[in-house]
């Protein structure tokens, strides 16, 4: 539990009842970041929130495709982004497109790891449009997380 004190991060109390005094304290809470920060007392200028990420992969025997450097085309509304996982054979893709990275989550413990039957359609269709060499058949896998982003500005925080 973090320990607030003039408004600010003060230290933290652990388990055993003991507690740290500190100069600062990190939050390194990812989606339940804002939720920490709260239920410490602690604000800060801007809000952090967790946000759905959908990924998939397909299973890829080319070499031609398992070559491939890492790819994003940000270009128009593709938004596509593609790398070869060479070691599971795996072709990984998403979208850096900005409307498949707002959806908020309310409840970081009850996110819907599953991918959208739509976003899968609209991913295949981006990455066969620039890929149109890669086999139409085989199995899709996707999955959602999640990454703690910045309200104010969209970004993603990652690091310091």
């Amino acid at each position: 539990q973090v320990r607030a004190a003039g408004g600010r991060a003060a230290g933290v109390a652990l388990e055993d009842g003991s507690g740290m005094d500190a100069g600062a304290v990190v939050n390194c809470a990812g989606p339940w970041f804002q939720r920490l920060n709260e239920s410490a007392g602690v604000s800060t200028p801007t809000r952090m929130v967790p946000m759905r990420i959908q990924v998939a992969h397909a299973m890829i025997e080319a070499e031609e495709h398992l070559s491939l450097p890492f790819t994003a085309d940000n270009h128009g509304a593709s938004g596509i982004y593609f790398m070869p996982r060479r070691a599971n054979r795996q072709l990984v893709f998403g979208s850096i497109d900005a409307r498949f990275e707002s959806e908020e989550v309310p409840s970081p413990d009850d996110l819907d790891t599953s991918i959208d039957a739509a976003v899968e359609a609209e991913y295949l269709g981006c990455l066969l449009h620039r890929l149109p060499t890669l086999p139409t058949r085989g199995k899709i896998i996707g999955f959602s997380s999640m990454y703690t982003v910045n309200h104010d500005d969209a970004h993603p925080v990652v690091g310091e």
